[in-house]
């Protein structure tokens, strides 16, 4: 009924967007945290290249599976 009627009110193009970003933004969520390897805090992996909140440092994901700093 919701989706139906963000298809009427806003039209089909930004309906199907706002649904596909609620998607992702809910996969990205499920994942759980990971430690930031600079000064461990944890936080949430969002992308292939997170940012930790706390000391700004971009990570990468080293082909052993761990974040390292860029």
């Amino acid at each position: 009924m919701i989706v139906l009627l963000l298809f009427v009110i806003i039209g089909v193009p930004i309906a199907l967007l706002i649904i596909v970003k609620a998607i992702q933004s809910g996969i990205a969520l499920s994942r759980p945290p990971i430690e930031c390897p600079v000064c461990g805090r944890q936080i949430n992996v969002v992308g292939k290249t997170p940012t930790c909140y706390k000391c700004r440092s971009s990570l990468i994901l080293h082909a052993n599976g761990q974040y390292i700093k860029k």
